[in-house]
């Protein structure tokens, strides 16, 4: 899988192809071999060491059909041809888990998971039920107390009722009519590997680490979902697993405590959160590392190709935390760890120093960073 060459002032002159920018190839419309290797004829004219076959919105030829890897074939010959780098991406569009559907339209249960917070004891048919609280606030929605009840429970004064209900996110045109994935759950990690990650392997592995350098994941997150309700309060990510990895690893049971994770609980005039709240998301931060970039990173390690890729909400470290709980930690996962600087951005300095600091610490070759993207240049 090591691309590392040993480099000597010629390669400033002419560098290698794994040395020279590839770019994000856009694949829409009806595909055609034939166009599409005058393109790549093209790339290689201007300079390019490679490209990465991405797909995007348009995109009439199925996706990972039969005709779909007939031009993927033709692009690997051709880079073959000219000595350039064919890059797989590891999805339809972004962000990666779903395979633009294919894993979670027949299998629901690989679909993203919510917890869904509704005032009043009626949940839709669709969620799980998790748990119901009488919650007593203050004018500025803060916790003041709260205690478990049941159907036939009676509030008293100034109390008011919270169902919690788990369910599978709303379906998405954006996912072709799907739910994205479950990306805490390591069964539905492993189907979307088998769907997409093998599909490239029984077709191109021998190829893998030289003429398909890498495999680019693009912004995987649990942010996303949708769950429309009468009465919704909020959604957080959820997973079936969760209960009970979060009793195990954090020693209670969070389904007692479930509304110090949705709300304030300190003095209106200094509000403060629980610390339901730091062990929720350590734990869902540790399940989406292990369960998604650890999987896939070992799956490539085991098959001679570097994970690659980028991961949501990067630039804030805030962000990170409802998205995909810490980038740093999945960076150790991928061979070569990356970044995206979207527009002409030139303030994120702790974008890079977060990756290329694992990249140090781990003793990862290389870095990667998608540039140019939303600046007219797309």
């Amino acid at each position: 899988m090591s691309q590392a060459t040993a480099w000597d002032e010629q390669d400033w002159i002419d560098p290698p192809s794994i040395y020279r920018g590839a770019p994000f190839w856009s694949w829409n419309e009806r595909l055609d071999p034939a166009r599409l290797c005058r393109q790549i004829e093209q790339m290689h004219a201007a300079g390019m060491g490679g490209f990465f076959m991405h797909s995007r919105y348009g995109l009439k030829t199925a996706y990972l059909s039969g005709e779909w890897f007939e031009c993927v074939s033709a692009c690997v010959a051709k880079a073959r041809e000219l000595n350039m780098k064919a890059y797989l991406y590891d999805e339809d569009r972004w962000p990666s888990g779903a395979a633009g559907g294919l894993v979670t339209r027949d299998r629901p249960e690989f679909g993203r998971q919510l917890l869904v917070a509704i005032e009043g004891e009626k949940l839709p048919e669709a969620l799980e039920h998790i748990g119901s609280f009488a919650v007593k606030l203050d004018a500025s929605e803060t916790l003041i107390d709260y205690r478990p009840v049941d159907d036939s429970g009676e509030l008293a004064e100034g109390e008011k009722l919270i169902s919690f209900g788990a369910g599978v996110s709303e379906s998405s045109t954006w996912f072709n009519e799907a739910p994205y994935l479950d990306v805490l759950n390591a069964d539905a990690v492993a189907e979307f590997i088998r769907v997409t990650y093998q599909a490239y392997a029984d077709r191109y592995g021998d190829d893998f680490g030289e003429l398909i350098p890498a495999i680019f994941t693009d912004e995987p997150n649990y942010g996303h979902g949708h769950f429309e309700a009468e009465g919704k309060i909020c959604t957080v990510t959820w997973t079936a697993a969760l209960p009970m990895t979060f009793k195990k690893r954090r020693g209670y049971d969070l389904r007692d405590r479930l509304p110090e994770l949705i709300y304030a609980t300190d003095a209106a005039d200094r509000p403060g959160f629980s610390a339901v709240r730091h062990d929720f998301w350590l734990t869902v931060t540790e399940l989406f590392v292990e369960n998604f970039s650890a999987q896939i990173g070992r799956w490539c390690g085991k098959h001679n190709i570097a994970m690659s890729g980028h991961y949501l909400a990067e630039e804030s470290m805030v962000r990170q935390i409802g998205q995909i709980g810490s980038a740093m930690p999945h960076y150790a996962w991928q061979q070569w760890p990356g970044i995206d600087i979207l527009t002409d951005q030139r303030r994120e300095i702790s974008t890079a120093k977060q990756c290329s600091s694992v990249a140090a610490q781990v003793g990862h070759e290389r870095v990667l960073s998608e540039l140019y993207g939303c600046t007219g240049w797309d």
